[in-house]
């Protein structure tokens, strides 16, 4: 087992429904079913390294709701450490309503509920990172939090992994203090405040975040992904699959850099082996559902001739 991550994010229940198409301003539609699935940006990262082999511990907060009671005993089948995983009284579980099209694509509304209490001082983050030799954050928890995180884990000489989601230019000033920026077409946009619309710009893009993050990763949906890693560009061809739902695969790429990360693996190799993960990932529904395993990731490499 490779090094101690810690992941700090979101928990929340996810209710997923199936539709034809998007809604349009001011109009009802029928969706063709509905289901509920454990999720969080946070969660999914930290089942994502669980599930891929990696040494994880989740740090979140969940309410003392009913939804609370179910994304947290789903949490423990997986077996990782949640002892930083916190109930706030009279708060709620946080909750994404995700809209998922017949092609796989969705649109997603987050109530982030208890996901937005942190009365933690930096003295307790400071404590609760002691041991790691890895963070992974993201953006649907404070930022006063993410921006403490790294800043701490920079100082511990902690690793840090920082997915930039949901966007915000708030971020920037703390990107001197991430090791690994992960970010897809529209995050880095936002970050950078440019326009992109092919590779030429989002390299472009990339390379203006570079003064603050040397190592930065973009994912690309179906277009697999582009590494920037030891001042080298890297485009990394995504798989084939059948789209069914596109929910968590940003959250397992997410994971499972983090876990080949820890074993050694470079930058490179890491999203390579991830991306792999992420189109098996879209082809089940649900979020934390869909999250593929270490053997099931190795199996499908080398049934695709690409091991």
């Amino acid at each position: 087992m490779g090094k101690k991550i810690i992941v700090f994010g979101s928990i929340n229940m996810d209710l997923v429904v199936s539709i034809n198409d998007f809604p349009k301003p001011g109009e009802t539609i029928l969706g063709k079913h509905h289901q509920w699935f454990p999720g969080g940006k946070g969660a999914n990262q930290a089942v994502a390294v669980f599930r891929t082999g990696g040494n994880v511990r989740m740090i979140g907060k969940i309410g003392d709701d009913h939804l609370g009671k179910i994304v947290i005993n789903h949490l423990r089948g997986e077996r990782m450490d949640l002892q930083g995983v916190k109930c706030i009284r009279e708060e709620v579980t946080g909750l994404a309503i995700i809209n998922v099209n017949s092609l796989g694509e969705n649109n997603i509304i987050v109530s982030a509920g208890a996901n937005q209490v942190w009365p933690e001082t930096e003295a307790e983050l400071n404590d609760l990172l002691k041991g790691y030799d890895m963070v992974v954050l993201q953006q649907e928890i404070p930022l006063r939090v993410v921006k403490s995180v790294l800043k701490i884990a920079k100082a511990q000489g902690v690793h840090t992994i920082l997915n930039a989601a949901p966007a915000s230019e708030d971020i920037l000033p703390s990107l001197k203090y991430v090791d690994l920026l992960i970010v897809n077409e529209v995050e880095i946009s936002v970050l950078s405040g440019m326009a992109l619309a092919d590779i030429p710009s989002i390299t472009e893009a990339v390379i203006k975040l570079s003064g603050a993050c040397s190592n930065i990763i973009v994912t690309l949906g179906k277009d697999g992904c582009l590494v920037f890693a030891d001042n080298e560009f890297n485009g990394v061809p995504s798989y084939k699959v059948k789209v069914i739902d596109t929910t968590a695969a940003g959250d397992v790429f997410v994971g499972a850099v983090a876990t080949r990360l820890s074993e050694g693996e470079r930058i490179l190799d890491a999203a390579r082996w991830a991306t792999a993960a992420s189109a098996l990932t879209v082809t089940k529904l649900g979020a934390q559902a869909s999250i593929p395993h270490r053997n099931d990731i190795g199996k499908f490499i080398l049934e695709s001739g690409k091991g």
